[in-house]
């Protein structure tokens, strides 16, 4: 996450590449690497919301799912990046 925000603007070439491990680090049973993907979603939609709009359909869906997760700090990461 530091390096999206050190990085800021300059981060959106490289995007494309990142945000499909993203959206598969959401579903992982792990619950620390899907909170930590919630919270990096929740990053590039503060500094860089373009970047997500190809991505709003399945993350919407995703999120919805994971509003309902059996660990707290997901379901409250998902809330606080929807």
């Amino acid at each position: 996450m530091s390096i999206i925000l050190s990085a800021d603007k300059d981060f959106s070439m490289y995007a494309p590449t990142f945000l499909p491990h993203l959206m598969s680090a959401i579903e992982n049973p792990d619950f620390n690497t899907r909170k930590m993907a919630l919270d990096v979603i929740n990053t590039l939609a503060s500094i860089l919301p373009n970047v997500l709009k190809t991505y709003k359909v399945d993350l919407l869906e995703t999120l919805s799912e994971l509003r309902f997760d059996k660990m707290k700090p997901v379901r409250d990461a998902t809330l606080e990046a929807l």
